[in-house]
């Protein structure tokens, strides 16, 4: 586990060092990002591409986990592990649909010639949608949670009596 937990850290910082060590449009301002500046539209759709295997591949992984608890291990599945596998999925729901519209804005911006795209000049609203993603998980966490609701409406009674 911590060799796993190393090899992310590795591979992240190699990715993230592209920039730094030469991937960049500096020599060649036709071909940056609109949305980032100084990065390579070729940089941006690597890194798109590769958060995207990536998150393919967690989708793949979490649908095969739910689909070997559902049949095989159905007899032996308690309803919690059930829930909480949905719980999950809808975390994972949430994060596609929050974070996708920011996927498609670096893909257009990748694809679009230099001053084509006027949505790309509008890209911030798109980012500022997927950082509600951060926001949702405690609304998912709490709203599937029969202990966390509880919990949540102790702190606000309290609150309120205070």
């Amino acid at each position: 586990m911590v060799l796993l937990i190393g090899a992310c850290w590795l591979v992240a910082a190699a990715v993230g060092s592209l920039p730094v060590m030469g991937w960049n449009c500096i020599s060649d301002l036709r071909d940056c990002s609109t949305v980032l500046p100084l990065y390579s539209k070729r940089y941006v759709l690597f890194v798109v591409t590769i958060f995207t295997l990536i998150l393919l591949a967690i989708v793949g992984l979490y649908g095969r986990i739910y689909c070997i608890v559902r049949s095989s291990h159905a007899d032996i599945a308690s309803a919690q592990t059930l829930a909480l596998l949905k719980t999950v999925t809808i975390v994972l729901g949430a994060f596609i649909v929050c974070w996708l519209p920011a996927f498609v804005i670096l893909l257009l911006d990748a694809s679009c010639p230099l001053r084509s795209c006027r949505v790309l000049y509008r890209a911030n609203y798109f980012f500022a949608f997927a950082t509600l993603n951060s926001a949702a998980n405690p609304v998912i966490y709490t709203l599937r949670s029969k202990e966390m609701r509880r919990e949540f409406r102790r702190v606000l009674c309290c609150c309120g009596a205070g």
